[in-house]
């Protein structure tokens, strides 16, 4: 799943936005699974349109209802200079790395229009 940060930093340059491509989490998976069954069923070659379609209404659901807390730390890291090979130098660009992405609302995951939405894997076993 790829995350997007809105106001991620502020008043630098990148400011706005920051995407964090192909983030995954356990915790974060469970939001959108029926039951721990499901997750064992999913396959890499399987069809998706209905785990997609899911997770697209889910996340909807979610914006609407308090949006979501995302969690994370960013540093500045240390670059080497080059010219000295002694010395590092302070990175000009943060380094931001997300821990966690969860709705705001506890509440929001235990309503039965979202319980009802949740992805099962139906196929043939």
């Amino acid at each position: 799943m790829d995350v997007v940060v809105y106001d991620f930093f502020d008043g630098t340059e990148g400011s706005g936005e920051h995407i964090f491509e192909s983030y995954r989490s356990l915790r974060t998976t469970r939001i959108f699974l029926a039951d721990e069954q499901t997750l064992g069923d999913l396959e890499p070659d399987m069809d998706t349109t209905d785990l997609r379609e899911s997770i697209d209404y889910l996340v909807n659901y979610i914006n609407e209802h308090q949006g979501w807390t995302v969690v994370g730390w960013s540093r500045t890291g240390k670059i080497r200079d080059m010219s000295n090979d002694k010395e590092d130098i302070a990175n000009e660009h943060v380094n931001p790395h997300l821990i966690l992405v969860y709705p705001t609302s506890p509440y929001t995951i235990s309503e039965p229009d979202y319980r009802r939405h949740k992805y099962r894997y139906r196929g043939n076993h």
